[in-house]
């Protein structure tokens, strides 16, 4: 399952999908399964949790390369567009950031495993944050009680995420908004799979060929 360190500053990537009604669970079962035999083979591939909203409307991905070089080398490689090009026609792109600027509230990490939920709240600030806000701003919810979440800041500062496992109290949602503001998107989220990095003996499965008998 797609663990998140408080200590790793890997590349994490968040895509927020607006799918056709009732099709998020297969988008995010396609996504993953792509992942399983092709992207998680490339170099520098950390993890990744594919989520449905339970009124099967959005998916959610969340994604860990090892830095953004990593990221940029994997996508010149054709077996990286693959399932991209497919789900393109059926979905719309509420909210795509990668950064290295995330910070871990109440614990010193964070898992997604499969049938998992959790909360996904979006903040999009009228002034870009810096990382020291988000930084303030994970501690003061730590001091609000032991929430288990990631807050997540895009690298321009256009959008900033929080991914709670657990309910934020009246408190903690206020500190926030007076921060951010409003949110401009909220919606829980159900873990549909989860793929780790390949193990050392793992090997990337070659493509099927098929050999016909000649006369």
């Amino acid at each position: 399952m797609l663990t998140i360190s408080g200590i790793e500053r890997h590349f994490a990537g968040l895509i927020l999908l607006d799918c056709t009604p009732l099709e998020a669970e297969c988008i995010a079962l396609f996504a993953a399964s792509s992942t399983e035999n092709r992207l998680k083979h490339l170099e520098g591939y950390r993890g990744a949790a594919f989520s449905a909203s339970p009124c099967g409307r959005f998916a959610l991905e969340i994604v860990l390369w090892d830095d953004p070089a990593a990221l940029a080398t994997a996508q010149k490689n054709p077996l990286f567009s693959e399932h991209i090009k497919i789900i393109e026609h059926h979905v719309k792109h509420l909210y795509v950031a990668f950064s290295t600027r995330h910070e871990i509230c109440g614990t010193n990490g964070i898992s997604f495993a499969r049938g998992e939920r959790f909360s996904f709240t979006l903040y999009r600030p009228g002034t870009p944050p810096s990382l020291g806000v988000a930084r303030e701003r994970a501690r003061s919810m730590t001091e609000l009680g032991s929430v288990r979440a990631l807050l997540h800041s895009a690298e321009d500062g256009a959008g900033l995420a929080l991914l709670s496992k657990d309910a934020l109290d009246a408190s903690a949602d206020a500190t926030l908004s007076a921060t951010f503001g409003a949110p401009a998107f909220k919606d829980d989220f159900i873990v549909v799979e989860s793929i780790s990095a390949p193990r050392d003996a793992e090997c990337f499965a070659p493509p099927y060929r098929l050999t016909l008998p000649t006369a």
